[in-house]
């Protein structure tokens, strides 16, 4: 087969931007259309590196190296921790496609496919070519929602948020790397989506009086937050009412819609408390 660099670099620019937009829904990163696409581009020029006589050893140090570009390039990376994590996904992404790719070349034999290491090469037209991308696309992000239902049932809990005798409820997921503290009082912070509390704060914005510092993706900034008469926290192993909190406001969706709010574990370490 003649493999032509154009078809390369447009079949594995597909491929990257579908692996990153995976790591970001699975990650919960923030991610900037035109990183992606920058990103994205550079994981489509790599390709071409099958046009190299390079032995294995340099591509598998070149595969680890470009990796850690495509991850710096698509995501506002600010700590080694976060580096981390999104470097662990985006290759676990790669292990799934590779996985698919590999089934279908191993059981279909596709006249039109070739298969390089990492690269993957198909001699397609493009409307085919971006339904099979499409296609691959869809099936990563269902290998994600099973990996979801996976999830332990007592990390999920229902939140009911109380503010001048209204009511807001919601769903928290137990989120070990919470560990925001409201610095004058000390005590410990949910962090909830703006759209979730907007019925208790309708027409009183007064009520922000704190603002809570955060590295929540991996950048520090400050948090609105606010102090509830109480929350009522219910889990499968827990119901507890507490006044000795903050819940601090992201615009930014959580999980689609899977929970609207991340619970700081040391509010689960006493059954009820009494605020200051």
């Amino acid at each position: 087969m003649i493999v032509y660099a154009d078809i390369l670099f447009i079949v594995n620019l597909y491929v990257t931007y579908l692996l990153l937009r995976l790591t970001q829904l699975l990650a919960h990163e923030p991610l900037r259309r035109g990183r992606l696409v920058l990103s994205s581009l550079c994981g489509g020029a790599y390709a071409l590196v099958i046009y190299l006589p390079l032995p294995w050893w340099a591509l598998a140090i070149s595969r680890i190296a470009v990796a850690a570009v495509l991850i710096v390039a698509a995501f506002p990376v600010k700590t080694r921790r976060q580096f981390l994590r999104l470097y662990a996904t985006f290759f676990s992404m790669n292990f799934v496609f590779a996985g698919l790719m590999f089934a279908l070349w191993y059981f279909l034999r596709p006249r039109a496919m070739q298969w390089y290491g990492s690269v993957v090469y198909f001699d397609l037209h493009v409307p085919l070519l971006v339904g099979l991308t499409a296609a691959c696309y869809f099936l990563l992000l269902l290998t994600q929602k099973l990996v979801a239902l996976r999830r332990p049932p007592d990390a999920l809990f229902s939140l009911t948020i109380t503010l001048r005798s209204n009511r807001v409820t919601c769903s928290a997921l137990l989120d070990t790397g919470n560990t925001l503290i409201e610095p004058f009082s000390a005590y410990p912070v949910i962090v909830a989506e703006t759209a979730v509390c907007a019925p208790l704060l309708d027409g009183q914005s007064d009520l922000l009086l704190r603002y809570v510092p955060c590295s929540v993706v991996g950048a520090k900034t400050l948090l609105r937050a606010f102090r509830p008469e109480s929350v009522r926290i219910r889990g499968v192993k827990t119901d507890m009412t507490t006044d000795a909190v903050y819940i601090a406001l992201t615009d930014t969706p959580l999980r689609n819609g899977a929970f609207q709010a991340l619970l700081q574990p040391a509010l689960l370490q006493t059954e009820s408390t009494k605020g200051r």
